[in-house]
């Protein structure tokens, strides 16, 4: 139900998809998951996710270093 769902969101434990991991995608999954949230991010690109499950980041507002704390905590996927 709705009221499920929000306390879900409120409790951090909804889980967030992205779909698009380009210079809008990838920030806001980083956003999410600095907020708590447990994301799972998706793009047709292999070598985009390759590159990203290493903790290499092709946008300039994503550091590596931010991406590998979120992939190391399981926040990021």
């Amino acid at each position: 139900a709705r009221s499920d769902v929000l306390s879900r969101i409120q409790d951090r434990e909804a889980l967030v998809g992205v779909l698009g991991l380009g210079y809008v995608g990838l920030p806001m999954a980083m956003t999410a998951a600095s907020a708590g949230f447990q994301v799972i991010g998706v793009d047709l690109s292999e070598a985009k996710v390759t590159a990203l499950n290493e903790g290499r980041s092709h946008i300039q507002d994503v550091s590596d270093a931010d991406l590998q704390t979120h992939l190391g905590s399981g926040k990021f996927k």
